[in-house]
């Protein structure tokens, strides 16, 4: 029940396999952007290659790699023909929820993991869909940028991780740490309260984020290298930049 908030390149992705491996947490599932998919597929392959990883769920997969735009076709039988009101109340519906080919995924590891910070979006419902469903023992948040805005983005990993409790639940973490609050408008949790305690609290319980400086301090602190290379199109370059 972890959250790496490591900057990027300090091996998140790494970090995870390497918890899923060491604990034997199979079959575990990957959810990530579209585009990453082909690259923890690589990352798997390099780093875990006497695992079977699929880009889908099937009986032989002990890694399965899905993108967040399709992790709800594996929640629900109904959703794809649904409308979008039936759609938003069968993922609110959790005893709707199935995983097809695979009754228990061991572990999960969320990429990119800001993702989920709307709790009402369709992909952090489907995403905590799978865990209820399956009861993941181990579950991972990942992401270089944890916090964009505000405290209250945290609230959707908090409980997906199953951590919420050690906060009082979603309500008391809204008035302690979001300056929750009630309004001609009603409950309003837009604000940022207590962080340094907030902080302490995260790190002590599940959070770690680290710095390139922290961690490579050999290296400066930042590497700039300019390539020359000739174009084969210049006229169409210069066309596309003067557009």
């Amino acid at each position: 029940r972890a959250y790496n908030g490591d900057e990027m390149g300090l091996g998140k992705s790494l970090q995870a396999l390497a918890a899923i491996e060491l604990s034997g947490t199979f079959p575990a599932v990957i959810v990530c952007p579209p585009k990453l998919k082909q690259n923890w597929l690589k990352e798997c392959r390099k780093w875990l290659p006497h695992r079977k990883a699929s880009g889908l769920i099937n009986d032989l997969a002990e890694i399965s790699i899905l993108s967040y735009t399709e992790i709800h076709k594996y929640v629900n039988v109904g959703l794809g023909a649904a409308t979008k009101k039936e759609q938003k109340a069968a993922l609110a519906d959790t005893g709707r929820y199935f995983i097809p080919h695979i009754q228990r995924f061991r572990s999960i590891a969320l990429d990119e993991g800001h993702f989920i910070k709307d709790p009402k979006s369709r992909r952090t419902m489907a995403s905590r869909a799978i865990v209820e469903a399956c009861q993941c023992d181990y579950r991972f948040v990942l992401s270089g940028t944890p916090v964009e805005n505000r405290p209250a983005e945290l609230i959707a990993p908090l409980e997906f991780l199953g951590l919420m409790e050690h906060f009082g639940g979603r309500y008391q973490y809204q008035i302690r740490y979001c300056g929750g609050q009630r309004n001609k408008f009603g409950f309003e949790a837009k604000g940022a309260t207590n962080t340094l305690e907030l902080y302490r609290r995260l790190t002590g319980l599940c959070y770690i984020r680290r710095k390139k400086k922290d961690v490579l301090k050999e290296l400066p602190d930042k590497i700039e290298s300019v390539y020359e290379a000739e174009v084969s199109n210049a006229a169409e370059l210069r066309r596309i930049e003067q557009d």
